[in-house]
């Protein structure tokens, strides 16, 4: 193949370099919207913090419990004030608990009785960054863009093998025209009787 400015040329090069920097182009745009999409997204958020009295849950020492606050945003953040025993009255000393990521867990023995299978009233403060309308959408679409990479080697390789029935179209018309192979007449084979 000749190309416009009279260079000899592979078959199918061309098509091959044109579409590996498609894919280079196509991958650096969703990079750069993934990170704008990250940026806008932290933006978007607004920051939260409040406090929520009596929420009740009943306790057990095989059980963590997952306190409500981190339904309101992302990246919550619990501070317990105080958590009372609502089936017996006292309180609840801190050395029979422990919380993690707003997650409480009742640590048997502690300082003071126990307080298994009984009714915790708990009492906290919880800082974060909420979750809107925005901000949701703007998740979504940066990990929708982040999961179009998955596609691009399968478009590669349908690439491939474009240019690879190409190629062998461009072998068999050259081998046909340098006369390497008879085309047929149409005449019948002769035959010997």
């Amino acid at each position: 193949m000749r190309s416009k400015k009279g260079q000899t040329t592979t078959a199918g090069l061309n098509i091959l370099l044109s579409v590996v920097i498609m894919l280079f182009i196509i991958g650096f745009m969703v990079m750069i919207f993934t990170i704008l999409g990250g940026e806008l997204e932290d933006t978007a958020q607004d920051d939260i913090s409040g406090t929520i009295t009596n929420e009740s849950w009943n306790m057990t020492w095989t059980t963590d419990r997952t306190l409500n606050a981190t339904g309101l945003g992302q990246g919550i953040v619990c501070t317990i004030n105080s958590i009372t025993n609502t089936s017996d009255g006292p309180g609840i000393p801190s050395t029979n608990y422990s919380m993690e990521n707003c997650i409480l867990n009742y640590t048997e023995g502690g300082g003071g009785g126990t307080f298994n299978e009984t009714i915790w009233s708990i009492n906290y403060s919880y800082t974060g960054t909420e979750n809107t309308t925005a901000s949701g959408v703007m998740r979504d679409t940066s990990g929708e863009l982040a999961g179009t990479i998955d596609w691009f080697g399968i478009i590669i390789v349908i690439t491939a093998m474009l240019v690879l029935i190409l190629l062998t179209v461009v072998i068999i018309s050259a081998i046909r025209g340098s006369g390497l192979v008879a085309l047929g007449t149409g005449k019948a084979p002769k035959t010997t009787a």
